[in-house]
């Protein structure tokens, strides 16, 4: 077994901060729209309820559950835009993007 390498213990640290971070200081719920285009699900810039942030995955990022017509997804944060740009909430999610 390989041990895990200084970068990657960063890179999981730095994650954790901003999972947290962004869980304690998100306010739930909030509108947002997607950037990406899922044909069968949720297709560009369908208007979604974000209502936590869920995970981080490494290949993917932050993600977040979303409901969209009653159904509830799992996405990347950086996969949608939110919709009040002069919200606490669009300032740290552009924050943890950059």
């Amino acid at each position: 077994m390989k041990p895990i390498s200084k970068k990657t213990r960063e890179i999981d640290r730095e994650a954790t901060v901003w999972f947290n971070k962004l869980k304690d200081e998100l306010t739930f719920p909030f509108e947002a729209k997607a950037l990406f285009d899922d044909n069968n699900n949720i297709p560009y810039g369908t208007r979604m309820m974000v209502t936590q942030v869920d995970n981080y995955i490494d290949m993917y990022g932050m993600l977040i559950e979303v409901k969209v017509g009653g159904k509830k997804y799992f996405v990347a944060l950086c996969e949608v835009e939110l919709i009040y740009k002069k919200s606490n909430n669009y300032k740290l999610v552009n924050e943890y993007l950059e």
